[in-house]
């Protein structure tokens, strides 16, 4: 049963690379869109991710993935946006962690708004603005 399964998935892999423009990455993409772990070995094990915008866009649009695709450059390197994407989200990651230990820090009298903005390099609007986001999202 699972050397059929493992055969038919090969099988469907193997259909893929009949196509020989960017359809077919576009089609893998599609396929694996459900499965972040697959689509993410899927675009970084292709070496053919590459391509022109119009199938960078398509790709965009149907995983649903927040990838920047400039519009002005004729061809895209999708693992690169991705791999942009993915440093974003940990940059985001970190600021809210931080956001919320210094506001935690705040609310327990140990650190003022002035000190914690001055800690994170922001004016004390910036930094109560986020704190705000971070307590909407808490």
């Amino acid at each position: 049963m699972i050397l059929r399964q493992k055969t038919e998935r090969q099988g469907r892999k193997d259909q893929l690379e009949l196509f020989q423009t960017s359809l077919r990455e576009v089609l893998g993409c599609i396929k694996y869109a459900k499965d972040k772990e697959r689509l993410k070995e899927y675009i970084t094990e292709n070496t053919r991710m590459y391509m022109e915008n119009a199938a960078a866009q398509v790709i965009k649009a149907i995983t649903n993935t927040p990838i920047t695709i400039s519009e002005e450059e004729e061809e895209i390197n999708v693992c690169q946006a991705v791999d942009e994407m993915i440093e974003d989200g940990r940059a985001e990651g970190e600021l809210f962690g931080f956001i919320k230990a210094y506001t935690g820090l705040i609310k327990d009298g140990l650190l003022s708004v002035k000190e914690a903005a001055l800690r994170m390099h922001m004016t004390e609007e910036k930094f109560v603005e986020e704190m705000e986001k971070v307590n909407e999202k808490s």
